[in-house]
């Protein structure tokens, strides 16, 4: 799997030196999707400098999908769910270490299929999620999986090439809104905001990027270099201190919880930016 876009992203989540525990690969086609997991499988055993370098017997593996720690949600019945029973054995064999590689991973096709008691089982190890474990869930779209899932994530967003010019401009909108915070003008914030005050997946798909500029503008305050593709989050890194970058993430977690709730649009998204508003603006 070549894809620029996933290596820079890597990359990033790479910049502290451990591996994210919860991957989830949104959008474009099921093969799609089933190739960025196994390219992303291959990162995780591999056992090169540059990974993943697919020739060395991690890769390989993976691949073929016989490696020892690679292991593959299954299915069950007519409409081939996930069953809770297969999120219980995940758990449980997720505390068990590492055979030949230095990470475990699980990979779930079609998450967003699992019915809502195999979700809540599995939300207990995303919480409290064991060392040396990737998971990696494959869904259409992550606006089916429960927020509270969707929070302990990353989420990458696949777009085809006919959905590839609204990921731009939702990329360009958390740019926007991320120097907004920073500009002390609220008319910018709120009329950027306002884009998506009625359309709760254009929410998420914002919310989700503008997570990513200030994770990646925290690393930099750290003194760690990311390889980053917007303009805002050296200026973030400059401006905000470590204490409301944290607390601009922790609305941004609590904001994708409520967007699948029953809650009128405009009030959360006013609720929104007048939290965004009172945490960049203060000195």
């Amino acid at each position: 799997m070549e894809s620029p876009k996933i290596q820079q992203e890597i990359q990033n989540l790479m910049s502290l030196n451990r591996l994210p525990h919860a991957i989830i690969l949104e959008g474009a086609d099921a093969k799609t999707r089933e190739e960025v997991a196994l390219y992303l499988s291959q990162w995780a055993v591999c056992k090169s400098a540059e990974k993943p370098c697919g020739d060395c017997s991690g890769c390989i593996k993976a691949e073929r999908k016989s490696h020892g720690d690679i292991y593959y949600a299954q299915k069950a019945g007519k409409t081939e769910v996930i069953p809770i029973e297969e999120i219980r054995k995940i758990c449980s064999d997720a505390f068990i270490m590492p055979n030949e590689s230095d990470t475990k991973v699980y990979v779930l096709y079609d998450a967003d299929k699992m019915l809502l008691p195999a979700c809540n089982a599995f939300l207990k190890i995303l919480e409290e999620p064991p060392q040396a474990t990737l998971f990696i869930l494959t869904c259409q779209s992550c606006a089916a999986l429960l927020p509270t899932i969707l929070s302990r994530a990353v989420v990458f967003h696949l777009d085809s090439e006919t959905e590839s010019s609204s990921g731009e401009n939702i990329a360009l909108l958390a740019n926007e809104i991320a120097l907004a915070m920073i500009a002390h003008k609220e008319f910018p914030l709120l009329s950027s905001i306002g884009s998506f005050s009625s359309d709760k997946k254009m929410m998420t798909d914002t919310l989700n990027n503008l997570k990513v500029i200030l994770r990646d503008s925290l690393v930099l305050s750290y003194g760690t270099p990311v390889i980053s593709k917007t303009e805002s989050c050296q200026k973030l890194a400059n401006v905000l201190t470590q204490a409301q970058l944290i607390s601009l993430l922790d609305i941004i977690d609590n904001t994708l919880i409520k967007i699948n709730q029953n809650i009128n649009m405009n009030l959360l998204t006013t609720w929104f930016c007048a939290s965004l508003r009172r945490i960049s603006w203060q000195r």
